[in-house]
């Protein structure tokens, strides 16, 4: 075994400044092992923070998306690493190709695949029970073929053997040593950061802020994320444009993690408005924490798994989800209450500590270092 091995991390889907991805695992990882990271990109290779990034292109086509594969593959073969590290449930067939080839492997996986499936609108109604399950074999099979298994929450442990070889690294955050958000300002800025589809209840949010327009027109909205799905991105505008000051309704889309404080420091509260879905239900919402840890009030949906972990002074309010009218109050009780606006900062920094990734970071790194000894 190399003295500093070699690592490969893969994904064939999510941008190279990825915040789990990039800046959590790699930096982590960058500590102890000589990482490079391929994935979407610009530019075709670039060094930062001395990880190597190499590009990959937009996936829009179903042959845009081989051609990345087979990059990952002979990225892999002529660079002579040690372990693959792949994010993307549609890379599985070049992690069995990785095993074949003597590599080390491990797949990390962000979301529960039967649930992704059922919000994914290009996938056939009809097929999408027996698709979801026939992806859930093949990521069973790789539990018994890979070296290991990452799990992002503990609750996608039940479709899996619970082994040695499988283990649970939440996405937590790096915690700021200051607050981004100093005071509440009186330009009332609503924002939303992460994907931008209708199951993550955006449209539900872009109507809750027209209405709270007509009674105030100081009130905007920024959101901050990727839109992949082009139909619902016109549907989107279509609604935008109806509102009384649309130009106060900003799709930024995709901003690097380290560019958004600035968004983040004039906005007075922050959203999370995700309905209902088998993916959402039993999955941490990862911008709370991020609220959390910048110091903003938040207004989140109500599901039993988030109220209980969140309900107890995080700095958010509940709503229920798909409920324009109840959003719509739970996000005029922040804006306008400054006393209370004040007592949920306090909240989302106090509690924090909870969710530090650095107790994740040992997690990992102890995890590598077994798959190492293995043999």
């Amino acid at each position: 075994m190399p003295s500093n091995p070699k690592v490969l991390v893969a994904s064939s889907l999510h941008p190279w400044d990825d915040p789990r991805i990039f800046y959590k695992q790699c930096h982590s990882l960058n500590k102890f092992y000589k990482i490079t990271l391929i994935a979407v990109a610009e530019k075709k290779s670039f060094q930062i923070n001395n990880i190597q990034v190499i590009g990959l292109t937009k996936p829009t086509s179903i042959t845009k998306r081989l051609k990345n594969a087979l990059k990952i593959i002979k990225e892999l073969i002529y660079g002579k690493y040690t372990i693959l590290h792949f994010h993307d449930p549609e890379l599985l067939w070049v992690g069995f190709t990785a095993k074949l080839l003597g590599r080390k492997v491990i797949f990390d996986i962000h979301e529960n695949i039967l649930g992704i499936v059922q919000i994914r609108n290009w996938i056939p109604r009809i097929i999408k029970k027996s698709l979801g399950n026939f992806m859930l074999f093949f990521e069973n099979l790789s539990q018994e073929m890979f070296d290991g298994i990452i799990l992002s929450e503990k609750s996608y442990l039940k479709y899996f053997k619970n082994n040695i070889s499988t283990i649970t690294i939440q996405n937590f955050v790096k915690i700021e040593p200051h607050k981004t958000v100093k005071n509440k300002l009186q330009d009332h800025t609503i924002i939303y950061v992460g994907a931008v589809t209708y199951s993550r209840g955006i449209y539900d949010l872009v109507e809750a802020v027209i209405e709270l327009q007509k009674k105030d027109p100081t009130v905007k909205l920024i959101i901050i994320g990727r839109m992949q799905d082009q139909d619902f991105e016109k549907k989107l505008n279509q609604k935008i444009k109806s509102a009384l000051l649309p130009e106060n309704i900003q799709l930024l889309g995709h901003i690097n993690f380290l560019h958004m404080k600035k968004f983040i420091s004039i906005s007075s509260v922050g959203v999370i408005p995700l309905h209902p879905n088998d993916n959402y239900l039993y999955s941490y919402p990862t911008k709370i924490f991020d609220y959390m840890n910048w110091g903003l009030p938040y207004v989140y949906s109500n599901f039993p798994y988030w109220d209980k972990t969140f309900s107890d002074k995080c700095g958010g309010i509940s709503f229920e989800p798909c409920n324009k009218i109840d959003l719509i109050e739970k996000i005029e009780k922040i804006l306008y209450n400054n006393k209370l606006w004040c007592q949920l900062a306090i909240d989302c920094r106090k509690n924090i500590h909870r969710f530090n990734w650095k107790t994740e970071e040992k997690k990992l790194v102890y995890f590598y270092k077994n798959i190492l000894n293995k043999y």
